[in-house]
């Protein structure tokens, strides 16, 4: 495989990047967005699903920013801690930016601008 691999996106014909490598993302994570840019590990093999959720996390950071975007991402993680008793899991997957991104995963065809927001407040997993 390939340590760099270009991916176009189908939605608006988009180009991201698949980087292979041995530090990002974090243990019991498959991948991680930045930019146009997905980090996945060496050996990791992203169904198309895998790289829908990925394309809508970095609409998501073009919407708000890098900045904003995780910066309301640690926000949302902590203020679900404080909520769901310190389970991470349940903390990680309620964020409202992962509830829109797993919710959606199957396709981008229909994906509105700042969509996240209808998962405020509520508890999809």
């Amino acid at each position: 495989m390939k340590p760099v691999e270009l991916l176009k996106i189908k939605k608006n014909n988009k180009t991201m990047k698949i980087i292979r490598n041995s530090i990002l993302p974090p243990k019991g994570y498959k991948a991680i967005t930045l930019f146009c840019f997905i980090f996945i590990k060496k050996d990791t093999k992203l169904s198309q699903r895998d790289i829908n959720h990925e394309t809508i996390h970095w609409e998501q950071e073009k919407e708000l920013g890098i900045i904003g975007f995780y910066l309301l991402y640690i926000l949302f993680f902590i203020w679900n801690m404080i909520i769901y008793g310190l389970n991470w899991n349940r903390s990680y997957h309620n964020i409202p930016f992962e509830c829109e991104a797993y919710m959606n995963s199957f396709s981008l065809e229909d994906r509105k601008h700042y969509r996240w927001i209808k998962y405020i407040g509520k508890t999809i997993f």
